[in-house]
């Protein structure tokens, strides 16, 4: 629940964003031809070339940013969607629900840097309820795992979801 997910940029504050640093650089380009012209000094043109090196990086790097978020959503999505809802996990095998864990796992250990306080609590999960998938030795802990398994996927198909939004 204390899971903070990055921020997402929408499209259009990124296209504005792109615009906006566009004309800025167009005007920095007028302002230092503008300015050799009149002055023949050098500094203007390292100030000029310097700032649109920084408008120019800060737009890319938002962009990108903001494309990476988005196919880790989309990848997130499909994942869950390929899922069974979580009211209809207990007509599911215990096979079945592992392999939702584990897939799951595979998910987060991918975009552990995005996700790291999730990856930390979905290993933390498996760890302490599934006893990091070792097989039960008694019959009650094998009955036991299996109202587990359901437990544990379903919170991997709400955490992965949240991600997914």
């Amino acid at each position: 629940m204390g899971q903070q997910v990055p921020m997402q940029l929408d499209t259009s504050v990124v296209i504005a964003f792109a615009i906006v640093s566009t004309i800025v650089d167009c005007i920095a380009l007028l302002a230092w031809v503008r300015e050799i012209a009149v002055r023949r000094s050098r500094w203007p043109l390292v100030a000029y070339t310097i700032l649109l090196v920084v408008l120019t990086a800060v737009a890319v790097t938002a962009v990108r940013e903001n494309l990476q978020m988005r196919a880790t959503r989309e990848e997130a999505a499909t994942l869950v969607h390929s899922w069974p809802r979580t009211e209809q996990l207990a007509s599911y095998s215990k096979g079945d629900r592992i392999g939702i864990v584990l897939s799951g796992l595979a998910f987060l250990e991918k975009h552990r840097a995005e996700f790291p306080e999730t990856y930390r609590t979905a290993t933390q999960l498996v760890a302490i309820r599934l006893n990091n998938f070792q097989p039960p030795t008694t019959q009650q802990q094998s009955y036991d795992e299996y109202a587990l398994t359901e437990d544990v996927a379903g919170a991997f198909v709400r955490m992965i979801g949240t991600i997914a939004e």
